[in-house]
């Protein structure tokens, strides 16, 4: 008797923005309710994976831990648990290199655009449809011929904003 067995691999890819194609099944939530209940394996995560990785890795992160409410303190574990391992290297802690770098970047990136649309978008369209005869530069190397009234000029409009 000959006994056949096939295997089925289905390969999912990440999408930076929308996350795995299939994040509501059960499975997916599993793996994420997991994830963000028990940091220790997202901490293993960030010291096992290639270097290569480390961006997806991070947005992956961003993603799954934002479905939980649990990014800031997942960032905070990544960050300590950097620390921890550099301990005795100070200078190489938050490298530009390191997980934690890069998911603090992604996620400063993912968030400070709302916060600077919120915070300035009416200052930024409001100067930006003034045109182009309308001019804030306070450099005093960019001021054609130094102009030392057009400099002290710049810098009263832009403080009145």
């Amino acid at each position: 008797t000959t006994t056949t067995t096939t295997t089925t691999t289905t390969t999912t890819t990440m999408s930076k923005e929308h996350g795995p194609p299939d994040r509501d099944t059960p499975r997916y939530t599993r793996m994420a309710d997991i994830l963000n209940k028990n940091f220790f394996f997202v901490k293993a995560l960030a010291f096992m994976v290639d270097q290569a990785e480390y961006d997806s890795l991070s947005n992956a992160c961003l993603f799954i831990s934002g479905k939980g409410g649990c990014t800031l303190p997942i960032i905070r574990a990544i960050v300590s648990a950097e620390f921890e391992r550099n301990v005795r290297n100070p200078g190489s802690i938050m490298r530009g290199n390191c997980v934690a770098s890069k998911l603090m970047g992604a996620y400063s990136r993912q968030n400070g655009k709302e916060f600077l649309k919120k915070c300035m978008g009416d200052l930024v369209l409001e100067v930006a449809n003034k045109g182009p005869e309308y001019l804030l530069e306070i450099n005093p190397a960019q001021i054609p011929g130094g102009d030392e009234q057009k400099l002290k000029k710049n810098q009263k409009e832009l403080e009145s904003l």
